[in-house]
């Protein structure tokens, strides 16, 4: 019995050991779902559409290869909802931004083309 007490770890270990297990498992979630909304949008494919649209799809693709994917979708925020879509793609737009920005500051110089159509009354 004594042998059997020193082998086990505090319950403050434990659940913390726990805890970290669940956010590390969470993050490697996170990034299938941020991989799979960035090809997604890289491809020019509509995240959204009637019923199951193609993020939802390939998401459940996914979890097929990833049982812990599955389960965490299951238990966590519905993470096709628009909400949640629009602020990871907010999120991708501002990292673009930043990208530019960088590029432009680190540069000697730089020019901007514009192009643009005219409509029928010519503005």
């Amino acid at each position: 019995m004594q042998q059997l007490l020193q082998k086990t770890k505090p319950v403050d270990q434990q659940l913390s050991s726990q805890r970290l297990a669940s956010q590390q498992q969470g993050r490697e979630c996170l990034s299938v779902i941020f991989t799979s909304l960035q090809y997604l949008v890289r491809q020019g494919l509509a995240v959204r559409g009637h019923g199951d649209g193609n993020l939802t799809q390939l998401l459940k693709l996914r979890a097929a290869d990833i049982p812990e994917l599955q389960q965490w979708l299951e238990r966590k925020v519905d993470m096709t909802s628009h909400h949640v879509q629009n602020e990871i793609l907010e999120m991708f737009c501002h990292s673009v931004v930043r990208n530019i920005c960088g590029r432009i500051l680190q540069a000697d110089s730089f020019a901007v083309i514009v192009d643009g159509t005219q409509d029928i009354s010519r503005k």
